[in-house]
């Protein structure tokens, strides 16, 4: 049996020795003499040793002098004659020995602990390092330091053993700066022995109260830390690492920390992050391998766990997470290992890998056929460990792990998804509960997080899109459903209805973004095919996760008008489904024109006189742009006649907003749509330059500090508007004429194009108000003039008031005093329908608006307007101004100044809209961003349609509810699948929509009125595949035609619902030759007298129609034989209609461009209705942009008809006379 050592010597057993004095050390002799070891005065030597401590706390903690020891520690140096080390210290060795021997246990721990803190006081004084340096030699002498190494592994884990020696170590690991730390690990069989280590550092000590820890002192796991963290810091990199692969060691260490008292949990995490994370001499397999998932899930039980002493806990917590923020979203560090994106593994190369056919032709299999590129179920990732390490953070739980969870998905967008969809167990139910508080609070911040540049790829973005699933949890997460929204929207509880819109919000206006990036990027792409897809996909399941907009509305119109910031939010979620999910938005009728009525009938607020709350004026700022974005997309709103109880018409309304919040930025947000008002009904010209005529007229009310436009100014603009919006192709006839004769009469040096029909409607108007104010010669040529019948009973036209006051002006003789005094009846009440129609209440408003005219024209004239034409203009009102002048003093020198007034000019920083060398052609947000040439490259750039691959539309309507299967289109996708040119897709589709039938006729009419007519429809279908038997499929014609009707059927509110039920109801069935004539003839049989109460449908049923027959006609069709001449004729000649729009133009060039691209249509173009000669025309007074595509088309017609029966109908047509000379006009390609 081997014998007992000190170090294994209970030390439990109660001391009976009297308490130890200390005396007090004043020579180096007198601590030679008790520090003298004597094996038969332990008792003498061990009141020495405390002796000694305290002699040396004395010169550690306080300001006495060192000489005494440095005077004993010289005399102690060993003689030339020693034969090792162990002579250093002699007797404190000796007595090290002995008590290990004869296991002294408390004579070994004292001796120990006074060595320890012996090197710590030569430490702290650069005058003994020497001395220290022959001591820790002496101590790692292998005799020696195999005493140190038993202390550690003390078999009875008793503290006064372990610490002392933990002490030890660690001063001779740091002492010197690491000078011996190499050597001590040479030992590591006594000093590094890493089972003993990890055994020590489980001995920690857990309180029983706050002052527990104090009060006992530092714990064997306490001294074992502090070693360790030493050894990592002064040690070399080959032995730090060694060190540091120590997994038991570590485990310990990490494991133990949520039990650590504060102060020692702070030193751990910031003396390892100090010396391993931001370490570079540390491999970065080394920092993952210490700052591993389970390790930093330990350091995040720091920021949970409650502490029994605030102030430093509240910094460890801190600090906590200050470090698991740093490993988790800095890449390289530890677990964010490399860049991500929404870009799964390997899926770019899947996507692009071509798929070969059975006679290797490539075969371009569409998204949804690619295989192994679906991720419903499960999504890999780059960042394992980062993914598997965020489940276990409770962002309902504490703010801290709700902002590191946002950190790290900002950081590694990848992981949004795959968290989404492993972690199931959120619930967004509203509820009365603080959880549910949090998790609204935790998925808006979600959903708010910002797209990744270019998708997370470094420079550019890639060729392929991003999976629409990774994408669309990144929009909207599968937790929120819209059922979800739904409910929140329709409770009572304003914290509910509140989390919906917010959330809507930042949903749409993602979505909005994503899908105009995938619009701008697609086209650039190797395949824009697919960009086209995803958005499709992506769009789809967007669709299905929001609410239904009716739900929204329903919603605000349950909001009080006082609840502004409400109405506010609710306005733009509604403005934004109009433009990311317009398909959706458009699928119900909102009537938009009662709140903005309400909205512009508060334009008051914006006169800078009566602005007396700025935050007032910002949300209704905020609600017109909102509500004006929407009224853009509704083509049943009119801009240009004064509705119910208001003065102005809604287009000058939100002009006047314009120009009273000129600095605002929302309002130049405002002011951008206004080219989109303007563009359905060019007022003004659209293409001038260097500055747009819109900016013109808003800068030319812009108050000043010595004018500011009075009402009556707006009231005179509001009716110029409509006159000039409802009369159009008077004023353009006027502007073209007035062109021509100045071209005639040399006034020009070119003919010019047309004059912006604005300032003839004000050149007219001004005349109308003024003609008859010219005074007489001579008294005789008096005559009280007969004031003209209005249009209302019992009312003058007030044309003739000035007339009239110049009568009274110039006829003094007694025999007119009768007239006079009828006059002057007559005059106030012509003065009031003056007031009423002009706003016109006195000469000064006369004069007002005489220097608004001036100044209008000046900024037309900069603006890039024909300056001849403005200056004609201008004349006319000078002379009419001139000839007034002694009835109404002032009216020439009010316009006279204006137009001349050379300090009245454009600022570029205060341009509300866009300049023309911005943007060319401003599209209406009502349609589309993209402007219509551009969508008209992009339709020429892509391939004639035929048979899709893909007939997924057979079974789509029957996963859908009835309703929802139709107003969506799946059963017109199912009708679209009886033209198949497969027999078995037909037979199918005919079996499908007889189920389609029996489901709805279940239903019946009583629930769904429109079924009726919807199924009558698809029984014609039905019916007209029937006769035409297996061999022939149904027209794509018909199937396009049915397709839109079934949309038509499903919405009463459509401007062609009622002829739609007319059309059905004529017979049960129709003739596909003459299909395209009857809907032609009906849809422009509006033109010439529109309904009152919907004056702009027709060109709704006019792109309608366009669309249509652009769809109908496939690759393989001949369009003479669905599409009569006298139709298309109708067409072109509706081309000319200065009502009809540049968007309207674009389609009808894009259906002229597929009837030529497809069967005979060139040849059916060229001989039927010499469409050569129209394009030689039209090339000659369209835009540029325009100009360019008529080439296209010239271009296409000739190579299609090149070789075929053109050539025997008309030899050499072609290259003849007619077409070289408009070859000049028209560009090559």
């Amino acid at each position: 049996m081997p014998p007992k050592r000190a170090c294994d010597a209970p030390l439990d057993r109660p001391d009976k020795r009297p308490r130890l004095e200390a005396e007090t050390i004043t020579s180096s002799s007198q601590l030679k003499l008790i520090l003298n070891f004597d094996e038969t005065a332990l008792e003498r030597l061990r009141n020495g040793l405390h002796s000694f401590k305290v002699f040396l706390d004395s010169i550690l903690y306080s300001s006495q002098d060192n000489a005494i020891l440095k005077e004993y520690l010289e005399k102690e140096k060993p003689t030339a004659t020693a034969e090792s080390d162990d002579a250093y210290l002699a007797d404190l060795i000796l007595t090290l020995k002995y008590a290990s021997e004869k296991s002294v246990g408390y004579l070994f721990s004292s001796v120990v602990a006074d060595l320890a803190l012996l090197l710590r006081a030569i430490g702290a004084n650069f005058d003994l390092l020497q001395y220290g340096r022959l001591l820790c030699a002496t101590i790692l002498s292998p005799e020696n330091v195999k005493l140190i190494g038993r202390g550690l592994a003390n078999q009875r884990v008793d503290p006064r053993i372990i610490s002392p020696c933990l002490r030890l170590l660690t001063e001779i690991v740091s002492f010197d700066g690491g000078a011996f730390a190499e050597q001590v690990y040479r030992r590591k069989e006594d000093t590094y022995n890493f089972q003993v280590l990890s055994r020590n550092l489980k001995q920690g000590h857990f309180p029983t109260g706050p002052l527990d820890e104090a009060r006992q002192g530092p714990t064997i796991r306490s001294n074992a830390v502090r070693y360790l963290l030493a050894s990592l810091k002064f040690q070399g990199s080959s032995q730090r690492i060694e060190i540091l692969k120590q997994g038991k060691v570590l485990g310990v260490l990490f494991g133990m920390l949520p039990s650590d008292p504060p102060e020692l949990a702070h030193e751990i995490i910031s003396e390892l992050d100090k010396i391993v994370a931001n370490n570079p001499k540390v491999p970065q397999s080394m920092k993952e391998f210490v700052f591993f998932e389970k390790n930093l899930q330990h350091i995040l039980e720091l920021g949970r766990k409650p502490r029994t002493r605030p102030p430093r806990d509240k910094e460890l917590r801190k600090l906590a997470m200050d470090v698991v923020f740093e490993h988790c979203t800095t890449e390289g560090l530890s677990l964010l290992k490399s860049p991500s994106s929404w870009y799964p593994p390997n899926y770019e190369d899947r996507v692009m890998n071509p798929f070969f056919g059975p006679d290797n032709a490539v075969i371009n299999l569409g998204l949804d056929n690619i295989p192994g590129i679906s991720y419903d179920g499960k999504i890999p990732v780059r960042n394992s460990t980062l993914a598997s390490f965020i489940r276990h953070l409770r962002p309902n739980g504490r703010e801290n792990n709700q902002q590191l969870l946002l950190a790290i998905f900002k950081n590694c967008p990848e992981l949004v998804a795959h968290y989404f969809l492993e972690c199931n167990e959120f619930e967004y139910a509203p509820r009365h509960s603080m959880v549910y508080a949090s998790y609204a609070t935790f998925i808006t911040s979600i959903v708010e997080l910002p797209m990744p540049p270019h998708f997370g790829k470094e420079s550019d973005y890639s060729a392929v899109p991003p999976p629409a699933e990774i994408v669309i949890e990144n929009i909207i997460p599968r937790s929120l459903k819209k059922d979800v929204f739904t409910r929140c929207l329709n409770l009572p509880e304003e914290k509910y209805n509140d989390f919906a819109i917010q959330v809507l919000k930042a949903v749409l206006t993602k979505s909005r973004d994503i899908f105009l990036i995938f619009d701008k990027v697609g086209p650039s792409r190797p395949d824009p095919s697919l960009w086209r897809q995803a958005s499709q996909r992506l769009m789809s399941k967007v669709t299905q996760r929001i609410p239904h907009l009716k739900d929204v509305i329903t919603y605000f119109r349950r909001l009080d008008r006082e609840k502004d910031v409400k109405r506010v939010d609710a306005e733009a979620v509604l403005s934004l489904y109009y433009e990311a999910v317009p398909d959706l938005a458009f699928s119900v009728k909102f009537d938009i024109s009662r709140p903005m009525t309400e909205a512009l009938t508060n334009v008051e607020v914006f006169f800078p006189h009566k602005i007396d709350n700025y935050y007032r004026k910002e949300l209704c700022i905020q609600e017109l742009h909102n509500l004006v974005n929407i009224a853009l997309r509704d083509p049943d709103i009119d801009w240009w006649r004064c509705q119910k109880g208001m003065k102005l018409s809604p287009f000058v309304s939100l002009l006047r907003a314009v120009v009273f919040s000129y600095t605002d930025e929302k309002a130049v947000g405002i002011g951008n749509l206004l080219g989109p008002i303007v563009e359905e009904i060019p007022i003004v010209q659209l293409d001038t330059a260097p500055h747009s005529s819109i900016d013109a007229l808003v800068r030319s009310l812009k108050p000043l500090d010595t004018w500011s436009p009075s009402e009556a100014v707006f009231r005179f603009l509001s009716t110029c508007c409509m006159r000039c919006a409802t009369q159009p192709v008077k004023y353009q006839d006027l502007a073209q004429r007035t062109m021509k004769e100045l071209y005639e009469y040399s006034y020009m040096e070119k003919e010019g194009g047309p004059g912006s029909m604005l300032l003839m409607t004000i050149h007219e108007q001004w005349m109308y108000i003024l003609n008859k104010a010219i005074p007489p010669t001579k008294k005789e040529d008096f005559k009280v003039p007969e004031p003209i019948p209005h249009r209302r009973e019992g009312r003058r036209d007030h044309v003739g008031v000035l007339a009239e006051v110049r009568a009274i002006n110039w006829n003094e003789d007694a025999r007119y005093e009768r007239e006079k005094e009828k006059t002057i009846r007559n005059a106030k009440e012509a003065l009031k329908g003056m007031q009423e129609d002009f706003g016109i209440a006195s000469a000064d408003d006369l004069r007002h608006i005489t220097k608004w005219v001036g100044r209008f024209l000046r900024l037309a004239k900069l603006a890039g307007e024909d300056e001849s034409f403005v200056e004609y203009i201008f004349t006319k009102l000078r002379s009419w101004c001139r000839a007034h002048q002694a009835i109404i003093p002032g009216l020439e020198k009010a316009i006279l100044p204006t137009f001349f007034d050379k300090n009245l000019d454009f600022d570029s920083e205060e341009l509300i809209t866009d300049s023309p060398q911005k943007s060319k052609s401003r599209s209406p947000p009502a349609k589309s961003s993209t402007p219509p040439g551009a969508k008209l490259d992009e339709f020429m750039s892509k391939p004639i349609p035929t048979e899709s691959d893909d007939h997924s539309g057979l079974l789509r309507w029957a996963r859908k509810d009835l309703v929802d299967a139709i107003e969506d289109g799946a059963v017109g996708e199912l009708v679209v699948c009886s033209c198949s040119a497969h027999l078995a897709i037909r037979k199918e589709a005919m079996t499908q929509t007889k189920q389609l039938i029996e489901r709805g006729d279940k239903i019946g009419s009583e629930k769904y009125p429109e079924w009726e007519m919807i199924s009558l429809i698809l029984r014609v279908v039905l019916e007209k595949v029937r006769e035409l038997g297996d061999g022939t499929p149904l027209s794509y014609f018909d199937g396009a035609f049915v397709e839109r009707a079934l949309r038509i059927l499903a919405d009463p509110n459509h401007y062609l619902y009622r002829k739609m039920c007319a059309f059905i109801m004529r017979g049960p069935t129709w003739k596909t030759d003459r299909l395209a004539g009857y809907w032609t003839n009906r849809v422009l049989s509006d033109l010439p007298d529109p309904p009152a109460d919907n004056p702009d449908g027709w060109r709704r049923g006019f792109e309608w129609l366009l669309d249509w027959f652009v769809d109908g006609l496939r690759g393989g069709d001949n369009p003479s034989a669905v599409l009569p001449w006298w139709v298309i004729e109708k067409i072109l000649v509706m081309n000319d209609f200065i009502s009809v729009t540049e968007r309207l133009r674009y389609k009808i060039l894009q259906l002229l461009f597929r009837v030529a691209a497809v069967g005979d249509g060139a040849e059916y173009l060229i001989k039927r209705l010499g469409i050569l000669a129209w394009l030689k025309i039209r090339a000659q007074v369209e835009s540029v942009a325009m100009y360019r595509q008529l080439g296209r088309l010239a271009k296409l017609l000739t190579v299609k008809a090149q070789g075929g029966s053109v050539e025997e109908w008309a030899p050499g047509y072609l290259e003849g006379q007619a077409w070289r000379m408009g070859m000049k006009v028209l560009p090559e390609l």
